[in-house]
């Protein structure tokens, strides 16, 4: 049987309750029925994504409840820190306070903080998380998709909140492709399918960079580029060991701002064999998280963009 994360407040029912009706009223299963004639078709992976999902009522909330960095990082700007040390200020400083941890991997994430502990988290951000494992988020995803019988992953390996500090970035991956412990109903593995954020960056400017990125399976171009400048998108992907992301080049967000991003990942019992690595026998690779060369140098580049993004 299924536990519920220690420390959950009671009024996240009701404000879950709230956003699903906002979702019935929208016809959120309408449009992901509108989206699945587009989403196997596109590059350089099947994706899409969304605006409108989430009122201001519940953005508002969520902006109180996601910490910025910003009282750190307005110090150390102030006493005349270097800009390229600003993110690893912010990121040290915040470790293991209610649940976060820095990460500081050149080859992987750097400056990124992530925190899964639920119970350390506000109602609207808890609400967030049960409302993105419920029957009806998980219907709409399989209408987006197309892939059926998906589970949530109510353990929250690499699930929660994120957010990658100025200077930070997130190289170019494939995810993990299976939870091994099961997902808190199922005791064997599971394999992942579908990657589902929601993007909270109210005023975000191009300019400071960190737009998603899909990448080839050659690692040769930047297929596409998906804005963060629209608060409270949201990104679904079918992930396989090719679905190549990330957002390879550092941030230039000012001091006390950060990409922060919520993220739920959801499994199936088994997958199509082509979609993963497999060893001699034909069983299925387990392995962490797939970290990229990039071929060309950055999705900056014009010489990088695939020739449908040329007007980037």
């Amino acid at each position: 049987t299924r536990r519920e994360p220690s420390g959950c407040l009671p009024e996240r029912h009701a404000i879950a309750r709230r956003l699903q009706e906002h979702w019935e009223a929208i016809d959120l299963l309408g449009r992901a029925a509108a989206a699945n004639g587009s989403y196997a078709a596109q590059t350089p992976f099947p994706h899409t994504y969304m605006d409108g999902l989430f009122p201001e009522w519940m953005l508002y909330e969520l902006d109180r409840e996601f910490p910025d960095p910003g009282a750190a990082a307005a110090a150390e700007a102030a006493a005349g820190q270097a800009d390229d040390e600003l993110g690893k200020t912010e990121c040290e400083a915040a470790h293991d306070e209610r649940g976060w941890r820095c990460i500081m991997d050149q080859r992987g994430g750097y400056f990124k903080m992530t925190n899964a502990a639920e119970g350390h988290m506000g109602p609207y951000l808890q609400a967030l998380h049960q409302a993105m494992k419920s029957t009806y988020f998980i219907r709409f995803l399989e209408m987006v998709s197309g892939i059926q019988s998906l589970f949530a992953d109510w353990t929250n390996e690499g699930n929660g909140m994120s957010q990658v500090m100025r200077g930070g970035y997130l190289q170019v991956h494939a995810d993990f492709n299976v939870l091994p412990h099961g997902d808190g109903y199922h005791e064997h593995s599971m394999h992942r399918r579908v990657n589902a954020f929601v993007y909270l960056n109210r005023g975000w400017q191009p300019g400071w960079l960190g737009d998603l990125e899909l990448w080839n399976k050659k690692m040769t171009r930047c297929e596409k580029r998906i804005p963060l400048t629209t608060h409270g998108r949201l990104i679904v992907f079918s992930t396989t060991d090719f679905t190549y992301h990330g957002h390879a080049d550092r941030l230039r967000c000012p001091p006390g701002r950060s990409r922060r991003s919520v993220a739920m990942y959801y499994y199936t019992e088994s997958r199509p064999y082509h979609e993963v690595l497999r060893h001699r026998d034909g069983s299925v690779v387990h392995h962490s998280t797939l970290y990229q060369d990039r071929k060309c140098p950055s999705c900056l580049m014009q010489v990088c963009r695939a020739k449908h993004e040329s007007d980037w």
